[in-house]
């Protein structure tokens, strides 16, 4: 019995210690997955705004043609720029602000299959 107790002894030491190698493991990935969609946000404004120059320049020399299409299409085009550049870049940190560790997921996938939708 003695060697059940050493088993049990050193799995429980083990588990004391790896436990926050993983917490820190997880944390870190999700850290890492924000700051990659922060980035992609941040290029996907730049990309964005370079665009709208390209297209107000060739707006600018479509309303010199007398077609009434071509000012409104600029105004269309400064307002869905405007649109996108104003979205605020902590909205892709709102999904992953309660999951910071890997016990938050399992909880999450245990709820979701008994139908238990309460947090």
């Amino acid at each position: 019995m003695s060697s059940g107790q050493d088993f049990w002894q050193l799995l429980a030491l083990r588990q004391t210690l790896t436990a926050p190698l993983v917490w820190l493991g997880w944390f870190s990935a999700v850290q890492y997955g924000n700051t990659v969609r922060a980035q992609e946000d941040y290029a996907f404004k730049q990309a964005t705004s370079r665009a709208f120059r390209g297209y107000r320049d060739h707006m600018q020399h479509m309303s010199t043609f007398d077609a009434p299409e071509a000012g409104t299409a600029l105004k269309l085009l400064a307002v869905k720029t405007i649109e996108i550049l104003a979205q605020e870049p902590l909205r892709i940190y709102e999904k992953t602000a309660k999951d910071a560790s890997p016990a938050h997921s399992i909880l999450d996938a245990i709820r979701s299959r008994s139908g238990d939708s309460k947090a």
